[in-house]
C-alpha cells in the first residue's frame, strides 16, 4: 500500500507467474485476492496521491509450457519450466542478461529437466532438505515418517541437488531452503559431494551478495543496514553469536577450524 508513497504513483506494478492446473490456484486469482484482502487500505489511503501505483498488471503464464518466455525487456530475458511442490503448478526460472545466466528453482522436487534448461548457467540455485529424518524430528516435534514424507513428495534431497548441479555443471552451485545449523552443516556439504565436486556455497536467507562476471564469481555478505538486521531477527543474532563464539576460543582452536 506504501508503494505509491515511495514514487510507484507514476506506474502499474506487474506480477510475473504461473497458472494451477484450474484457474483458482493460478497467479490471477491470487491478485484478485490480494486486492480484496487490502480492500480497507485501499479506500482509506485513496485520499493520498495513488496514481497507477494500485493497478496492478497480472502477467499469467501456463506453467506447462515448458521453455516458454516470461520476460524479455531491455536485454533481460526470463523462462521458466514446471517443478512439482506436492502438486502442479510451481515453476522454476532462467534469466540470462548480458552472456551472463542466472538460475533460481524453487521449493520443489527435484527435476530432469532443469539439465535442459539451465544446462552451463554461471549461478544455479536449488532447494535442498538434508537426510536428517530423526534429528528433524526430534527439533522440530514430528513424527520421523512426517519428516520423511515431506522430503520424498515436497523437496531435493541433498544427494539428488548436488547430482542435479553434476548435470547442470553451472560455475557456482548454491543451495538454499535447508537448515543452517553449523551442526548439520558438514552432513549438508557431504551429501551434496557425493556428487557435485565444483565450487558450491550455502544460499543463506538474508545478506548473501553473488558477484558474477564472465571471468570470476565470488560470494561476500551483504552490507546491511541496522534496520534490517533489526528485521531479520534471530537469524541475524545467531550469526553474530556464531562469529563471537569464535573469537571467544584460544588460537589454536581457531587455526584448526
Amino acid at each position: 500500500m506504501f508503494g505509491t508513497w515511495a514514487g510507484g504513483w507514476h506506474q502499474n506494478l506487474e506480477v510475473w507467474g504461473p497458472s494451477g492446473r484450474t484457474p483458482e490456484y493460478g497467479l490471477n486469482t491470487m491478485v484478485e485476492g490480494m486486492k480484496m484482502m487490502t480492500n480497507w487500505h485501499r479506500d482509506a489511503f485513496s485520499v493520498f496521491l495513488v496514481g497507477k501505483g494500485w493497478d496492478v498488471i497480472a502477467h499469467e503464464f501456463d506453467f506447462k509450457d515448458n521453455g516458454g518466455v516470461i520476460y524479455d525487456r531491455n536485454g533481460v530475458k526470463i523462462i521458466h519450466w514446471e517443478r512439482s511442490h506436492a502438486k502442479d503448478g510451481a515453476s522454476a526460472y532462467r534469466l540470462d542478461w548480458n552472456g551472463l545466466c542466472f538460475v533460481w528453482t524453487g521449493d520443489c522436487w527435484p527435476s530432469e529437466l532443469d539439465e535442459k534448461y539451465a544446462k552451463g548457467c554461471d549461478v544455479y540455485v536449488n532447494e535442498l532438505q538434508q537426510e536428517v529424518v530423526e534429528i528433524n524430528s526430534g527439533v522440530q516435534g514430528v513424527p520421523p515418517f512426517l519428516a520423511r514424507y515431506t522430503i520424498d513428495t515436497h523437496h531435493t534431497p541433498g544427494y539428488a541437488s548436488g547430482y542435479l548441479a553434476n548435470r547442470v555443471q553451472p560455475r557456482l552451485f548454491m543451495t538454499t531452503h535447508m537448515s543452517y545449523d553449523p551442526f548439520i552443516a558438514e552432513e549438508t556439504v557431504a551429501e551434496v559431494r557425493e556428487h557435485w565436486k565444483g565450487p558450491y556455497h550455502f544460499g543463506a536467507p538474508d545478506g548473501i551478495v553473488v558477484n558474477v562476471i564472465k571471468d570470476q564469481i565470488w560470494v561476500r555478505d551483504g552490507v546491511l543496514p541496522e534496520n534490517l538486521k533489526q528485521s531479520m531477527g534471530d537469524r541475524w543474532r545467531q550469526k553474530v553469536c556464531n562469529e563471537e563464539i569464535l573469537e571467544e576460543q584460544e588460537p589454536e582452536q581457531k587455526e584448526e577450524e
